[in-house]
C-alpha cells in the first residue's frame, strides 16, 4: 500500500470518527438541524454542518499533529496534510475572533436620549478575556505552523544534501 493511499484512509477514517462522535444516531439530517445559542437575549443559529466541519478540522488537527510528531517530520504527506488542516484551523479561529470582537464592540456603547447626547462607553466587557485567550491561541497556532514549515524545510534540505553526496 502506497503512502498516499494510507493517508487517504487515515483522513477518511478521521472524518468518519469525527462524524460518529458528532452524530452517533446517524441521522444524516443537516438541513433542518441547527444549533441555537442564547447569549444575553440574543439567539445565534448555527448550522450543524458548520459545527461538524469545525469538529472535523479540530480532530484532524489533533490526529495529524500526533502523527507528524511520531514520524518526526519525516513523512512529507503527513506534513502537508497537517499544514493544510492547521491553516484551516487558523482561519476558523480568525472567524471566531471576528465574531467575539463584534460582541465586544456591540456591548461597548449605549446611546441615551436625547440622541444628540454623548455615547456612554462600557469598559471591561465579559467577552474581552475570551477574545484575549482566543487571540493568544491564534498567535500560538501561527507560530507553531511557521515552526513546522521551518522544520520540514530543514529536514528535507538535509535529506537532499545526503542524497547528493
Amino acid at each position: 500500500m502506497t503512502r498516499r493511499v494510507k493517508e487517504i484512509i487515515w483522513f477518511l477514517g478521521t472524518c468518519i470518527i469525527a462524524y460518529l462522535i458528532f452524530d452517533p444516531g446517524l441521522t444524516f439530517n443537516f438541513q433542518d438541524s441547527n444549533i441555537d445559542i442564547n447569549i444575553h437575549d440574543t439567539y445565534f443559529v448555527i448550522s450543524s454542518l458548520h459545527v461538524l466541519i469545525l469538529f472535523i478540522i479540530t480532530l484532524g488537527f489533533i490526529v495529524y499533529l500526533l502523527r507528524m510528531l511520531s514520524y518526526k517530520f519525516k513523512n512529507l504527506t503527513v506534513n502537508i496534510i497537517f499544514l493544510i488542516i492547521s491553516s484551516l484551523k487558523i482561519l476558523c479561529f480568525y472567524s471566531i475572533l471576528k465574531m467575539v470582537r463584534a460582541f465586544i464592540e456591540m456591548a461597548g456603547t449605549t446611546v441615551y436620549p436625547p440622541l444628540s447626547g454623548p455615547n456612554i462607553v462600557h469598559a471591561n466587557n465579559k467577552f474581552e478575556p475570551l477574545y484575549n485567550t482566543l487571540l493568544f491561541i491564534e498567535v500560538i497556532l501561527i507560530i507553531f505552523e511557521i515552526f513546522v514549515v521551518y522544520k520540514i524545510i530543514t529536514i528535507y534540505r538535509k535529506k537532499q544534501q545526503e542524497n547528493n553526496i
